[in-house]
Order: C-alpha cells, then sequence, then structure tokens
C-alpha cells in the first residue's frame, strides 16, 4: 500500500514553484552583480525592469544558438562562460527600443562598446492621430 504524504500535490508543487523562482532571482542577482545594478542608459534600477544587452547586438541568434529564449537560460549560459566581456545591463525598454529602432530615446547608449549617440527625434512619427472619434 502506498505511503501518503502529509503534503498535498498542490502544496508539493507550490513549494517547488517557490524554490524555482527564489533560485531564478538568485541567479539573476548574481549577474547583475557583475553586470551593473542598473541600467547603463537611463540608470533603472528595479531589478524586475533589468536585463542584459549584447552591446554589438545578435541577442536574436545568440538565443537561437543557446536554444533558450533568454532570461535564466541565457544567464546561466553567462555565468558558465565566465562572464563575458561584450554585455552590459540595460532596462526591458531601453533593450527594446535598440533592437527595434536602433537608438534609444535616452540618448545615452547605442549598439557597440563605448558609443554614446545625442538624442534625436525619430525620423518617422509612431502614431498619426487624423482627427475625431
Amino acid at each position: 500500500m502506498p505511503r501518503k504524504s502529509k503534503y498535498t500535490r498542490s502544496e508539493i508543487m507550490d513549494h517547488r514553484k517557490q524554490a524555482r523562482h527564489r533560485h531564478y532571482r538568485k541567479v539573476k542577482l548574481t549577474i547583475f552583480e557583475y553586470y551593473g545594478k542598473f541600467c547603463a542608459c537611463c540608470g533603472e534600477s528595479r531589478v524586475e525592469f533589468l536585463t542584459i544587452d549584447h552591446i554589438n547586438g545578435g541577442g536574436k541568434s545568440h538565443r537561437k544558438q543557446l536554444k533558450t529564449r533568454g532570461g535564466y537560460g541565457f544567464y546561466t549560459w553567462l555565468m558558465n562562460h565566465g562572464f563575458p566581456d561584450g554585455y552590459r545591463t540595460l532596462c526591458f525598454n531601453c533593450n527594446l527600443s535598440l533592437g527595434a529602432y536602433g537608438y534609444c530615446p535616452h540618448g545615452n547608449v547605442s549598439r557597440g562598446a563605448g558609443q554614446v549617440l545625442e538624442p534625436k527625434e525619430p525620423e518617422l512619427p509612431l502614431f498619426v492621430f487624423k482627427g475625431g472619434f
């Protein structure tokens, strides 16, 4: 006869989920200890908003090569490879803007190490409002 656990399946799964989240957060904090605790562009410091940027671009192809969507898989790769050069801390907004538009509206970072851009207006407006509703 199978031995009954004093915990329900749901309680066990919840405990495992909490342990996994604690481990993921510890890995993320370790990465930001090395690459910086704030966005190199706008100075954002809340860890929930921070991410790692490939300074010279190529993040999509690198994630494809690693067979990961990013996040934990990428962060463990960085740790296992001795925190290689070519990466920096950015917030999600600055990282997304660099990837989508090639610049960040803050104007403090660009693709390529050591490059600094002056703030500039986008060439085309993102939204065009043509009148009433």
